[in-house]
């Protein structure tokens, strides 16, 4: 991948250097090149500025926590040769104060882990050195297709950027993006190497699976497939349709190379101007012992996996309600990795993974209130019927019973001097069930109030 990648831009320069003056042809190019100069002057920037609060209060004599993250980005693209351009990104983050991110509770004899991923994951007393470089590709853009080649985000139901902390997850390999029509899209991509969100290296897929927690296998043994998962890349597949713009299908397929096949397909029907209709499922099937030959250390220790989902919805005006429901099968655990990105179902609200999960049902109520062009409300209900937390079998992190109450508050002025700006208010609250639940088992997972201040400048 790396000698490709190199081609890749050697050939893009070389075509920079023989261009002697000349105006793209493609009805998509709009920029026109002369020189090499001109290449980069003619480029665009673009990038933000991100003040982050994050509070946590955890139940009873479990820590409480705090930080303050800010944060830069930055983002450059050339113009365009002949459909080809350069592109690169970075960021930075500094934690301006914070309580002990480092410092373990002293009953469960672990470290804070949502404000941890403000910052480095690996390292939560670091504070300064959280530098990372996000993107850096090779582009072509065709009036039929595009191509990325290097380092970039990439958006899907389960891999995807979900840039709403300090860093977004972020993927090295190809993508390619066709238009087969007007209403059909097909997206195809492979990837060997990751940087997730809240860390600053990048890895490939053996070292990635287990940054985050790795659970328990459902023997009730601790999982023990970091950097034991036999598999060299991630294929993608999508394809998108609308039909008669009242119909739109998705469906995805996901093969983690010698580890597991996931298919995911949604459709959504708009049956009024003012209701909708949706419904998802997905199939996940296993693959050569699931990455190990020892069960142990295998990722996907069971054969199959099944869910599906429904939503019904009703938009008025400046008014968005929905009621949504997900059901995972008995027939084994949802398992995706974590550190590629955030599964978006029709019940997915902050802070609210079903990862990890089986015999599981979630009702969750959305709603959105536009009250005019500067304020916008989001309030989500919801109620998670889940396994008792010591069945591993179909509970792989030992999640709970749960109800919760998501509220975000976004402002947005419309004043020349803060143009740009927009603050941000997420409130999330998690209580349990009456399951009787040890007090360790809590730890930000149930019985905490999440609290997060988010301002930003985007330029």
């Amino acid at each position: 991948m790396k000698f490709l990648f190199a081609t890749f831009l050697f050939l893009g320069f070389s075509l920079l250097v023989n261009a002697n003056g000349f105006s793209v042809n493609d009805p998509s190019e709009i920029d026109t090149v002369k020189n090499a100069k001109s290449f980069f002057a003619e480029g665009k920037v673009n990038g933000h500025l991100r003040n982050y609060f994050m509070s946590t209060i955890n139940h009873k004599e479990l820590t409480d926590h705090y930080a303050n993250a800010i944060g830069f980005e930055l983002a450059y693209e050339t113009a365009k040769v002949k459909g080809f351009s350069l592109g690169i990104a970075g960021l930075f983050t500094f934690n301006t104060f914070s309580s002990a991110l480092d410092k373990l509770d002293t009953v469960t004899n672990k470290t804070a882990r949502l404000e941890t991923e403000l910052f480095d994951i690996e390292d939560p007393a670091n504070k300064s050195d959280l530098d990372r470089l996000d993107e850096l590709f090779l582009k072509y853009e065709h009036e039929k297709f595009d191509l990325l080649i290097g380092r970039f985000t990439f958006d899907s139901p389960l891999v995807n950027s979900q840039d709403g902390r300090m860093k977004p997850y972020s993927l090295q390999g190809l993508n390619a993006n066709f238009n087969l029509s007007n209403s059909s899209k097909l997206k195809l991509g492979v990837f060997n190497n990751f940087s997730p969100r809240g860390t600053v290296k990048w890895y490939n897929i053996n070292e990635v699976l287990g940054i985050y927690s790795t659970g328990n296998n459902p023997d009730g043994t601790v999982s023990g497939y970091k950097e034991e998962v036999h598999s060299k890349a991630l294929f993608i597949a999508g394809i998108e349709k609308n039909i008669a713009n009242h119909l739109k299908i998705e469906v995805w397929d996901y093969l983690l190379d010698h580890v597991v096949n996931t298919i995911y397909l949604k459709s959504e029907l708009m049956i009024s101007n003012s209701f909708d209709l949706g419904l998802e499922v997905q199939k996940q099937n296993q693959m050569n012992n699931g990455g190990n030959d020892e069960l142990s250390k295998t990722y996907f220790a069971q054969n199959h996996s099944f869910l599906y989902g429904s939503k019904i919805g009703f938009h008025k005006d400046n008014l968005e309600l929905s009621l949504n429901y997900l059901k995972i099968t008995d027939e084994g655990r949802f398992l995706f990795p974590r550190e590629f990105g955030r599964e978006q179902f029709f019940v997915t609200v902050p802070r609210g993974r079903i990862e990890g999960l089986s015999n599981t049902s979630v009702l969750m109520f959305k709603s959105k209130f536009h009250f005019n062009k500067q304020w916008e409300l989001d309030l989500d209900l919801g109620e998670g019927w889940l396994p008792s937390y010591n069945n591993f079998e179909q509970n792989k992190y030992s999640a709970s019973s749960y109800h919760n109450a998501v509220l975000n508050l976004v402002y947005t002025p419309k004043t020349k001097l803060l143009d740009g700006f927009n603050f941000k208010l997420l409130y999330v609250s998690k209580q349990g069930s009456k399951e009787n639940i040890p007090l360790a088992n809590q730890y930000y997972n149930i019985n905490y109030h999440n609290i997060n201040f988010i301002t930003q400048l985007n330029f």
